[in-house]
């Protein structure tokens, strides 16, 4: 009996320990949060040297996950480990894994029907100028207004989480590249052929496959370039490299001279206001499509990323009240109102409105706001899911639909347009998007 003793004496001190070691790692004296699951989370800046980055930010990539799924998902300790320090990697290796593995924020449905809704407001605008199938042209363009919040705010979650060393930035851009680069490459050649075949002069047929290949259409504007109709859908994608290229390297250089989370939101929120200033005394067709406004609309995405990083709640009108209702209010009027992206309304009121709506509503899916059930209906979220490919091939091929039966009236173009559109569509996402998309997504 003794004997038996001292084993359970041993075993329970063995216990207690253990049991000190996990109450230490979580306990709130640290500086750790209660996430909603009911575990304490660690601050990545408090995480001990030990303890790589990946599991102090682990916790926070569930910014795409369902309510269900978060609740299932079973919460790592990293005190609870292994003990054997000679097989654990150093913090260098660490380090160094770090700065080119991208962070884990798995896609959100309600997000990806955000862009659905985007895409299809802007199809909408073109079936109604191209085909005349409305009797008035609707502001539905302002659905890229939509995609640049978005993508704002998620390549600044992204950026956020990464390193900040050059060989991270080059990541990035390689990554960005990696993912966009076939689609538009394919369409800078299928298109432009197609339309030399149509009768288009060789010269001009090559200079708009150069424009489209680089990615440059959205100047044109500011220099008097020609721009074929069935070519113009690119013109956002030059918004969206300045951005790519810019925005990274902004954040590099401002965190090596200390600026913290929340200071980078407000610089981004004088940026937005600094770029919209400045392009005002643009004329209405410069506005609309050169990129100062437009980059200026995804720092206001940014700074809401840098504010959501900084757990910045905000007023429950916009958490938990109506606001992102009538964010999504705002836009559907936006898409069946007559009017014209290049007009002195859109400048002074549609864009400044458009990305306050969908700010508001990307903050009230970010706090579970009900407004998420209408934007993750699985309509909504299969268009979003292509929507990059629906919006770069549906111009033009509704142009050669029309070439083709245009004078037949609008129910035959109907009839074969929006079938192949879908089609080509779904060709562009299967074999020249998806295979550059993470395992995950």
């Amino acid at each position: 009996m003794p004997r038996c003793g001292s084993t359970y004496r041993r075993i329970a001190s063995a216990g207690r320990r253990l049991q000190g070691a996990a109450i230490e790692c979580r306990s709130p004296a640290t500086g750790s949060s209660m996430t909603a699951e009911g575990t304490h989370r660690r601050p990545p800046s408090q995480c001990p040297a030990e303890i790589s980055a990946s599991d102090c930010t682990a916790a926070d990539s569930d910014v795409g996950l369902t309510l269900a799924e978060r609740e299932l998902r079973v919460p790592t300790s990293p005190c609870l480990g292994s003990t054997d320090v000679s097989t654990r990697p150093t913090k260098v290796e660490e380090d160094s894994r770090e700065s080119f593995r991208p962070p884990h924020l798995n896609r959100s449905p309600a997000l990806d029907g955000m862009r659905g809704l985007a895409a299809l407001a802007v199809v909408l605008t073109h079936f109604a100028d191209y085909w005349g199938a409305l009797p008035w042209c609707p502001l539905g363009g302002m659905g890229v207004l939509v995609f640049f919040v978005l993508s704002g705010y998620l390549i600044a979650r992204v950026t956020v989480r990464q390193g900040h060393s050059w060989a991270v930035y080059r990541a990035f851009v390689r990554r960005r590249a990696v993912r966009l680069g076939p689609a538009i490459v394919t369409m800078s050649v299928v298109v432009p052929l197609l339309l030399w075949l149509d009768g288009m002069p060789r010269q001009r047929a090559l200079g708009e496959a150069f424009r489209t290949a680089t990615q440059t259409t959205g100047l044109s504007s500011l220099f008097g370039w020609e721009v074929h109709p069935a070519l113009q859908p690119p013109w956002s994608l030059t918004t969206e490299w300045l951005f790519y290229l810019a925005f990274p390297l902004a954040v590099l250089v401002a965190r090596r001279r200390g600026a913290g989370t929340d200071a980078l939101g407000r610089i981004m929120l004088c940026a937005a206001a600094g770029f919209y200033i400045c392009a005002l005394p643009l004329n209405h067709e410069q506005f609309y499509s050169v990129p100062l406004s437009n980059v200026g609309v995804m720092c206001v995405g940014a700074a809401l990323a840098f504010a959501h990083e900084s757990d910045w709640a905000g007023p429950a009108l916009i958490t938990s009240g109506p606001g992102p209702y009538a964010g999504l209010a705002m836009v559907l009027i936006f898409v069946l109102l007559p009017g014209y992206g290049a007009s002195w309304g859109y400048a002074v009121a549609v864009l400044p409105a458009t990305a306050l709506a969908a700010a508001v509503m990307i903050h009230g899916v970010h706090h579970r706001h009900p407004v998420l059930r209408v934007l993750a209906l699985r309509p909504l979220v299969t268009v979003g899911v292509r929507s990059y490919s629906l919006y770069l091939w549906h111009v033009p091929v509704m142009w050669f639909v029309w070439r083709a039966v245009g004078g037949h009236g609008l129910i035959p173009m109907f009839l074969l347009g929006v079938p192949l559109i879908a089609l080509v569509t779904t060709i562009s996402f299967i074999c020249l998007e998806r295979p550059a998309l993470p395992a995950r997504q």
